[in-house]
């Protein structure tokens, strides 16, 4: 049964040095909108590689620090959950990248097979804009 305690211990270890471990909470086959209306991430991504590729390796590449996050809240339904969590890391600029968002999660076992992504767009883009090489 998914706990409210399993889904802070997976999410507390989202970091740059650990997101292959944290990669395995996600199914192979993850199927994950992005919403945010200007967002370079909006859209569906089809598989946990995708997702890799396409949002999580160019932020982190934006980053001069190793990613934290910091779970604020988690609500457990079935086989439902609804993550907020804080992100936060040094930009390759020297500025402070810090990041409140929402993830709804569905679950099949221990692996997240749905995902919706709730964030600050306009703080994902000016990342990307600012830290260019």
């Amino acid at each position: 049964m998914l706990t409210a305690e399993q889904i802070t211990e997976s999410f507390s270890n989202i970091s740059s040095e650990n997101m292959p471990s944290f990669l395995g909470c996600f199914a192979e086959n993850l199927k994950s909108t992005w919403t945010g209306v200007g967002s370079p991430f909006a859209g569906t991504y089809n598989s946990r590689d995708e997702l890799l590729e396409k949002v999580f390796r160019p932020i982190i590449e934006a980053l001069s620090s190793k990613l934290a996050t910091e779970v604020r809240n988690v609500i457990v339904s079935g086989e439902n959950a609804v993550i907020e969590l804080i992100a936060t890391a040094t930009q390759k600029n020297g500025e402070p990248y810090r990041q409140e968002m929402c993830w709804v999660c569905r679950y099949e076992g221990d692996q997240i097979a749905e995902l919706r992504y709730y964030a600050d767009t306009a703080t994902t883009e000016r990342l990307l804009r600012e830290n260019r090489e």
